[in-house]
């Protein structure tokens, strides 16, 4: 049997980071490694013990994780921090001792950075995952994150990155050795679009209703556009019923239909509805993106903001449509011109080829199998 891997959690919602690891655990198991992981949200916990099962997948435990540690959000998650973590250091010593020394992933920010040292002192192979970029996490808390990111940095064996974007911001930022990173794009389904027949033209997006997720800008841009079709966006979040309110406000909500949180099946059976997907979003701490990747995968037409992480899932507009980021006359004119383009569905196609070639399942399962089985088991 291999090596052990254990992981920590310690997360408000369940996500595209959330999927990515689960994603990453699941190629582990599979090969042998059971796996133990932390999860402090009851939600969260809910739904990988359901994908556990669904994927009958032995030797995958999941334990209570006992606390929340936030070091980069506001000066009380700071002052909870410090009050938390010295019970929580406890908690990990504890539970790699029973382990015996396993493998630790650490895809949290704030869990690497203030528990690497202690696992590097207990023998312990050390695997980060950097989602985002680093340039707006360090202005947080001022700059105590930069500091724990410097004190961090010496002690992972490996840091793994979602997308080049996040990568060259772990090198230039972070200082980061390029030795330790490695890019390994989310897994994706690659599917014939069997688009479901219907007189209405629409139009789905998907993804946490947060307001940085920026929907706001998609429903003035729905009413601006004043689109003949209905627009679907597929998720739930903190701001949904804002986001509920402002479609009211807006006059559009005989077009626009809120499904909050559906299933796998569900959700591909509602983007095989779609004729165009859209993301909104120019978020500044963004790692890669993963809807427009599945709705690429897919031969959905994608609709972009084209920021950051973006423009390694549609690189130009010979696979999508990209519009100025945090433009709301653009992305409404975007709207109007999709509607009547004659190569929508052909950019679809040339979309999920691309996808294809770049975030196939078999590329990640290779790529996880290169950082866990090498070296120390």
């Amino acid at each position: 049997m291999k090596a052990t891997v254990f992981s920590i959690l310690d997360t408000p919602a369940f996500g595209g980071a959330e999927q990515y690891l689960f994603a990453a655990l699941k190629v582990l198991v599979q090969d042998g490694h059971p796996i133990v992981l932390g999860i402090n949200n009851e939600t969260v916990k809910k739904i990988y013990k359901e994908r556990i099962t669904k994927e009958k997948l032995e030797n995958f435990k999941i334990i209570d994780l006992p606390y929340r540690l936030d070091a980069i959000g506001n000066w009380r998650g700071l002052v909870k921090y410090f009050f938390a973590l010295p019970g929580a250091t406890l908690w990990l010593i504890k539970e790699i001792k029973i382990l015996k020394y396993p493998i630790c992933l650490f895809p949290g920010y704030t869990d690497r950075l203030s528990f690497s040292p202690i696992v590097k002192l207990m023998g312990c192979k050390l695997v980060w995952i950097e989602y985002g970029p680093l340039e707006p996490v360090f202005k947080r808390t001022w700059g105590f994150p930069k500091l724990l990111y410097t004190i961090g940095r010496p002690f992972p064996d490996k840091v793994i990155t979602v997308s080049n974007y996040s990568k060259q911001s772990s090198i230039k930022t972070g200082k980061m050795k390029d030795a330790k990173l490695m890019i390994i794009y989310p897994p994706i389904e690659i599917v014939e679009q069997k688009k479901t027949a219907s007189k209405t033209f629409t139009a789905v997006s998907l993804g946490r209703l947060a307001s940085e997720k920026q929907f706001d800008l998609l429903l003035y841009a729905w009413k601006q556009a004043g689109i003949d079709g209905k627009l679907l966006i597929i998720g739930d979040g903190p701001e949904r019923y804002l986001y509920e309110e402002l479609s009211q406000k807006l006059g559009t909500q005989k077009t626009v239909q809120f499904t909050g949180f559906v299933g796998e099946e569900k959700k591909r059976k509602l983007l095989q509805s779609a004729d165009v997907f859209i993301f909104p979003s120019s978020w500044a701490w963004e790692g890669f993106g993963m809807t427009t990747a599945e709705a690429a995968g897919m031969g959905i037409p994608v609709i972009t903001s084209g920021f950051g992480p973006q423009v390694e899932i549609i690189p130009s507009e010979k696979y999508g449509y990209i519009f100025k980021p945090n433009n709301l006359s653009d992305l409404a004119k975007t709207l109007v011109s999709v509607r009547t383009d004659k190569k929508l569905a052909e950019k679809g196609i040339l979309a999920r080829k691309y996808a294809a070639k770049h975030f196939s399942l078999q590329t990640f399962t290779e790529n996880i199998r290169a950082v866990f089985d090498s070296g120390r088991d």
